[in-house]
């Protein structure tokens, strides 16, 4: 469980990062990490 708490929080981080460069609005291949940062 923890590493999955891991996991999750990494990937939000890594969301707000991918959203302060507008990386994800500009390039849909990143929509993967933003679903999975939702579920």
């Amino acid at each position: 469980q923890s590493a999955l708490d891991v996991t999750e929080r990494t990937a939000k981080s890594y969301i707000k990062f991918m959203r302060e460069k507008e990386i994800i609005l500009k390039d849909p291949s990143n929509a993967s990490y933003f679903i999975i940062g939702h579920i």
